[in-house]
C-alpha cells in the first residue's frame, strides 16, 4: 500500500501535503495503539484488584463465622445488626 501511495504522490506533482497527512495518520494510530494498550492495562490492574478485594472480603467472612461459632460455644450472645448498606451503582 505504501509503494502505491508513493508512485500515485510521484506521478500527481501536487504538493507533498499527502504525505503529511500519511505521517499524521501514522502518529495518531501510534496514539490510539498506545490509549488501547494503556486502557488493557489499568482493566487488567483492576481485574486483579478486584480479586484480591474478593478473598479478602471471603477470609473476613469466615473470620466472622469463626468468632460467631466461638462466642455461641461460649454461651455469650451477640446481636447482629440488619445489613442495610446497599452500594451506589454509579
Amino acid at each position: 500500500m505504501d509503494v502505491f501511495r508513493q508512485r500515485v504522490d510521484e506521478h500527481s506533482g501536487g504538493p507533498a501535503v499527502p504525505s503529511t497527512l500519511r505521517e499524521r495518520i501514522r502518529e495518531l494510530q501510534g496514539e490510539l495503539r498506545e490509549a488501547h494498550r494503556a486502557r488493557h492495562e489499568e482493566i487488567t490492574d483492576l481485574r486483579q484488584a478486584i480479586d484480591t478485594l474478593a478473598q479478602l472480603v471471603q477470609a473476613l467472612t469466615h473470620d466472622i463465622e469463626w468468632l460467631r461459632a466461638e462466642l455461641a460455644r461460649q454461651g455469650i450472645t451477640i446481636t447482629t445488626l440488619p445489613a442495610t448498606f446497599a452500594p451506589s451503582r454509579e
